[in-house]
């Protein structure tokens, strides 16, 4: 499923069907929504008494919460808490079978959306070099990344990765990304180091669970689709793996 492709606006709170249960986003390291225990607040022994989520990106855990966890859960109920789904962004697992038809591993191993390197007339605009002799675009500040300067936002939502500077171990990190972010509606998703979705963390580097936006001739890289574009094409709360909202390169 490409960009093109319009679906309506899905809703980012999550919804539990059962009862009106308060849901507190927790950090984007814990990757949980917890849910505070109050009395409409639904209680459990084991995952399988709590309610489904109603929205396929998360699962049921049972757990305390975290300023609760060392209750003894032989006397005290522990409650439901909305768990983000396990979901892998290794490219090799969508080779073959019914997920093949998402496009993920095709994408993965196309020159023209790995391959990422500034043309020379975009030379000092975002994530490229500046011209020899010459200095940025407006608002662009020289930035050193390894032995050669790029040209970044400082005020940029979310770090910006110049492409010309993806290593092996980073190379097609924005296409592993992006199906991350497809499948969670959401673009501050990353695909970490073991191959899963998570919120990107902001105190770990890009490639290893970090933010980051991989930029080249002076916008997000073309495999991307990010903002308003996302929200209002992806599946949100009917997200499958067997569809993958990306862009065109």
């Amino acid at each position: 499923m490409t960009a093109s492709a319009r679906r309506p606006a899905a809703p980012t709170s999550l919804l539990l069907r059962s009862t009106a249960l308060l849901v507190a986003l927790g950090s984007a390291a814990a990757c949980t929504a917890i849910l505070k225990p109050k009395d409409d607040v639904q209680r459990c022994g084991t995952a399988t008494e709590c309610s489904p989520t109603g929205d396929n990106r998360y699962v049921p855990v049972c757990k305390f919460d975290d300023e609760h966890i060392d209750l003894d859960s032989t006397k005290i109920d522990k409650i439901c808490v909305a768990d983000y789904k396990p979901v892998t962004c290794d490219p090799m697992n969508y080779a073959s079978g019914p997920s093949a038809k998402n496009g993920f591993f095709d994408l993965a191993g196309k020159d023209s959306c790995v391959s990422l390197a500034c043309t020379e007339e975009n030379r000092g605009q975002a994530g490229c070099p500046p011209p020899s002799g010459e200095g940025c675009a407006n608002g662009l500040e020289l930035v050193q990344f390894g032995s050669s300067s790029y040209c970044i936002d400082p005020d940029a939502d979310q770090p910006m990765i110049p492409g010309a500077t993806l290593s092996d171990d980073t190379d097609g990190q924005h296409i592993r990304d992006q199906f991350c972010k497809s499948y969670f509606c959401d673009d501050t998703f990353v695909c970490n180091k073991s191959f899963k979705c998570q919120p990107c963390d902001p105190d770990r580097d890009f490639g290893d669970g970090g933010c980051g936006i991989v930029y080249n001739d002076g916008a997000p890289a073309a495999a991307y689709v990010l903002g308003d574009a996302l929200t209002g094409d992806c599946l949100g709360e009917d997200a499958t793996v067997d569809e993958f909202l990306h862009g065109e390169c």
